[in-house]
């Protein structure tokens, strides 16, 4: 079979495919090592600082030229976490947006009436009234969509963090130091003094009386009249 050959439009540029031009000097470019390995050693210069030391430490640590070339790679450092710092408030900042779009849009639905719709197509009457069935399943759904967004918001924003709590551990060594203490003290004391901290030790409730007293209030002996 022969060969047609096209004609081929007078204005079609001659020379390569325009769809082979290279890509604009915008385009994100790949670093090379020479940019990452200085990345990485500013980073290790910025930890160092964190870590109290000085630039002339760093320098030497890091084998900085000078003191002040130690001092700018803490800058460059601190000046890339500041930009993803940036960066991330940014991105949160246009999720939330994106949520307060979610979310009135599911306000707009709970604002609707919603009808039971039979299977032939039908809106439901009530027999009793013959006023349409109210249906309350996209109510409901709607209201479970705003509690999923609430979630994913409070998330983002960190607002739900764990509770911190104290505990104090009281090991048994310190313990017997306490008592130990204690005791040199009784034996240390005069005879008045002894028999007041056994008055003292005698009057002190037990562990754990405290916490278990929930309300209660002093009322005066009618016998005596005195609290």
């Amino acid at each position: 079979m022969d060969e047609i050959e096209l004609p081929r439009d007078a204005s079609w540029p001659a020379g390569p495919d325009p769809a082979d031009k290279p890509l604009p000097e915008d385009e994100p470019k790949r670093p090379s090592n020479a940019e990452l390995a200085r990345t990485h050693r500013d980073a290790e210069a910025l930890e160092l600082r964190r870590q109290h030391y000085s630039y002339p430490q760093i320098a030497k640590a890091l084998s900085y030229p000078t003191t002040k070339a130690a001092k700018e790679a803490v800058d460059r450092a601190a000046e890339r976490l500041r930009v993803l710092h940036e960066d991330n408030e940014v991105a949160v900042a246009l999720e939330l947006a994106r949520y307060d779009h979610l979310s009135r849009i599911v306000m707009g639905m709970l604002d609707q009436k919603h009808y039971v719709i039979s299977n032939s197509g039908r809106v439901v009457e009530d027999p009793r009234t013959g006023e349409p069935l109210i249906d309350i399943g996209p109510t409901l759904a709607a209201i479970d969509r705003l509690v999923v967004i609430s979630r994913e918001r409070r998330r983002i924003q960190a607002l739900d963090k764990p509770a911190v709590t104290r505990v104090e551990v009281r090991t048994q060594d310190a313990m017997d130091h306490e008592i130990e203490q204690l005791l040199n003290l009784i034996a240390a004391a005069s005879k008045p003094e002894r028999r007041q901290i056994a008055n003292r030790i005698a009057a002190a409730p037990p562990p754990g009386a405290t916490e278990a007293i929930v309300d209660a209030e002093v009322v005066e002996d009618p016998a005596q009249g005195k609290p």
